[in-house]
């Protein structure tokens, strides 16, 4: 058995066959941080709604443990992927609880009762980003920087093996980027996930990945 949870073979990705990015071969290893950097436009949000599943590959493969991810079913692959995107979430009504509650469905199913190991795993995640007092708190009603937080504490509640991050530190300040980055670092040890970010900070990027992949 591989080593790599990830395999990317010649991927090449984009929209309605343009080709945005690729071809770009890499392996990840297991409990990993990673981070993706490239200037402006050149794919890096297109990459990660592709290894999500979210846009199909215009050519290439993208292997999780050997399995193909095209032939995982969508509700698999929630349990293997989860992603955060820096887009404003708009769910009228929906608190900062209910928006982590949602990363408890690949488990649970949406109408499924959800059991007491559930709601312990929603607790932990908000108290892991430190938004227990945001909670019951409106989407509409907090900030960017604390929905950042709110969104990262649903990928972490969906306990899959992968996490995409879309410019994670942004809406941060510099100090709460660093806090960011020593949290990321500890559930990478702690929970032996893997975690792809992109990210601008170049700095907090090298400082802190164990892996840089440059898209060019």
């Amino acid at each position: 058995m591989s080593e790599y949870l990830l395999n990317i073979e010649n991927l090449s990705t984009g929209y309605h066959g343009k080709v945005v990015q690729g071809p770009i071969s890499f392996s990840i290893g297991k409990g990993k941080l990673i981070g993706i950097k490239g200037r402006n436009g050149k794919g890096k949000t297109t990459l990660l709604k592709t290894l999500a599943g979210l846009q199909k590959s215009i050519s290439g493969k993208i292997l999780i443990d050997h399995t193909d991810i095209e032939k995982i079913a969508p509700t698999d692959k929630a349990k293997l992927v989860s992603i955060v995107l820096t887009d404003r979430v708009k769910l009228s009504g929906v608190t900062v609880y209910d928006l982590v509650e949602m990363g408890r469905y690949p488990a649970t199913g949406k109408f499924s009762f959800r059991k007491k190991e559930d709601d312990g795993v929603i607790d932990e995640c908000i108290r892991q980003m430190n938004i227990d007092n945001l909670k019951e708190e409106a989407l509409s009603e907090i900030s960017d920087g604390e929905l950042q937080k709110a969104m990262i504490a649903r990928a972490l509640a969906q306990q899959t093996p992968i996490i995409l991050m879309d410019e994670p530190t942004a809406f941060l300040d510099y100090v709460a980027k660093e806090e960011l980055f020593d949290l990321l670092r500890q559930i990478v040890s702690e929970k032996k996930v893997t975690i792809i970010f992109t990210s601008h900070d170049i700095e907090l990027m090298e400082k802190n990945a164990d892996q840089i992949i440059e898209i060019v």
